[in-house]
This record gives C-alpha cells, sequence and structure tokens, in this order.
C-alpha cells in the first residue's frame, strides 16, 4: 500500500505543489513509518519514526499527523528540529491508515517576523515619545493643556466609578508680569521652571501636574481626602515662598495664590477645573500667597 501512495504522490506533487515545499512525508498510522519525498525527487524511508523524529518521547505525542487522522480536512503546525522551523502541513489519506505531510523550512521567515517585530518595537518606542512630547510642556517638563483636556475627563470619570474623591490644585504665580517685567523674560522661565519641579516633586506618581498656561499650573491628586490635599497645597506654597531666585547681585522670592476643588458625582471635569478658578480668585483678592478652598 505504501509503495501504490508514494507512486501517485510522486507523479502528482510536482504538479500540484510545485516549488512550494521542502519535502513530503508519508506515515503509516499502525507502524510509525514513514517514507520521505524530497523536493529533488528522491524518495526513502527514513530509519527513525516520526515522533521519534521530532523529538518526541512517546508516539505522535501532539504530533500533527495524529490529529489529523481524526479529522475530515488538512491540519498544521510548527515543529522546530536540529534548531530549524517547519511548517507541517499534514492531512489524513486511506480513511486514516496514513497521513500525508507537506513540509516547508520557514526558518527564514521566522527569521524575518523576528526583525519585524525588532523594528516594530523601536517604532512604537519612537511613536510613544513623540506622543508624549505632544502632551508635555517644552519648558517645565510637565503635562501640558491639552493632556489635562483630553485626558483628565477620563480619568475623573474613572476615579468616581470607583468611589475615589479627586482634588484640584488651580496655582497661580502672584504678579508675574512685573516679574518678567523687572528682570526679563528668562529670569520669569527660571521661575516657571523652578515652581514646575516643586510642584512635580510634592506629588505622588499617579498625581499629575500641569502647566495650564503661562503663569497657571494645575495639580491633580488622585484618591486623597480632603485636609490631606490642603495640607499639601500648603507645603507647596510655603516651598515656593522660601525659593530664593539670584538676579545679579539681589536675591528675589516669589509666591503663588492656589484654589483648591474636590470632585463630586454631579460635577464634570470642566466644573471642578472651573470651581479650583473661582477659588483661586479669591485668594487673589483675599492678598494673595494664600489657600483657599471654600467659597464661603
Amino acid at each position: 500500500m505504501q509503495e501504490v501512495l508514494l507512486n501517485v504522490i510522486k507523479s502528482s506533487i510536482n504538479e500540484i505543489l510545485a516549488g512550494l515545499y521542502d519535502a513530503v512525508r508519508l506515515v503509516c498510522c499502525a507502524s510509525h513509518d514513514q517514507y520521505i519525498l524530497t523536493a529533488d525527487g528522491e524518495l526513502k524511508k527514513q530509519e527513525i519514526s516520526c515522533h521519534e523524529f521530532w523529538q518526541r518521547p512517546h508516539p505522535c505525542q501532539n504530533c500533527v499527523g495524529q490529529r489529523s487522522k481524526h479529522s475530515c480536512g488538512q491540519e498544521e503546525k510548527v515543529e522546530i528540529y536540529e534548531d530549524k522551523i517547519f511548517l507541517v502541513v499534514a492531512m489524513p489519506l486511506a480513511g486514516g491508515e496514513y497521513v500525508l505531510e507537506i513540509i516547508k523550512d520557514i526558518s527564514h521567515l521566522i527569521g524575518a517576523r523576528n526583525e519585524i517585530i525588532q523594528r516594530c518595537e523601536q517604532l512604537r518606542e519612537q511613536l510613544e515619545v513623540l506622543a508624549r512630547q505632544a502632551y508635555v510642556d517644552s519648558l517645565t517638563g510637565l503635562w501640558n493643556r491639552r493632556y489635562l483636556e483630553e485626558k483628565f475627563p477620563e480619568t475623573l470619570k474613572k476615579a468616581g466609578l470607583m468611589g475615589k474623591q479627586v482634588a484640584v490644585l488651580m496655582v497661580d504665580i502672584d504678579h508675574f508680569k512685573q516679574i518678567n517685567d523687572t528682570y526679563g523674560h528668562n529670569f520669569g522661565d527660571r521661575v516657571l521652571e523652578r515652581v514646575g519641579q516643586i510642584l512635580q516633586q510634592g506629588i505622588r506618581g499617579r498625581d499629575a501636574a500641569v502647566r495650564y498656561g503661562g503663569e497657571e499650573f494645575v495639580v491633580i491628586l488622585y484618591d486623597v481626602p480632603a485636609e490631606v490635599a490642603v495640607r499639601i497645597a500648603e507645603r507647596m506654597r510655603n516651598q515656593i515662598a522660601a525659593e530664593e531666585f539670584q538676579f545679579c547681585d539681589r536675591q528675589v522670592r516669589v509666591t503663588v495664590s492656589i484654589g483648591l476643588a474636590f470632585s463630586r458625582a454631579d460635577k464634570s471635569a470642566e466644573d471642578l477645573l472651573a470651581s479650583a478658578d473661582r477659588r483661586l480668585y479669591l485668594a487673589k483678592q483675599q492678598g494673595r500667597n494664600r489657600v483657599i478652598w471654600t467659597e464661603a
């Protein structure tokens, strides 16, 4: 029976699968004997059984031939043998007494796949950098207003669903126009950078510090009690007030005013920012260099 099948395979295989395979194997499901027809037309019986060829401890363990003999159509899998990778497509013949396996060496394709994966990872890293830059303020290195407008609403919504309170600090450098006019824009930029650093250093990894625009900043504190948020705001205000900026032979100090608001189920991101902004305005009305967290 093997000889008849092999002759049929040998006479037909190149007509049907010309150029598509590296070897064809016929496996006897009862004896596990196997016969190989190579792409150059050589036909030979292998001295080892199919499971031994694939270095399996037991006959047809996880074997494509074993699976395919019980199926109605073809089966396929990838096998590794002697540092090479093969695609094996198998189909039952003669009522499942034999299995025909078409073998293709795809080692070079796997190499190309690995290279593509590596290149894609490099591309992903570059795109992550570009995406991050789109949300980062170039002067301070903090998140920018675009980040706040696009990312904060969804984060606030998730915090609400989890029952977590969010605190928003609206921070404004007092008399910043006067600072720029007196000491110049380069000095003003130094002040913005240092204030941004102090704000960033005063928060946890899950929180966010944002340059909202000009001399205004927003700090977002996630899952924090109101009294803790007030203490954090006061600490930031004190640290900034204690900072000394050198200008020629002069020591210059700056202060900030802070409006603080807390999330509620009925408040959107815009509502929360507006509440913090109103309290910031009250802080400035009441003399600046202070934190206001109520509107009473």
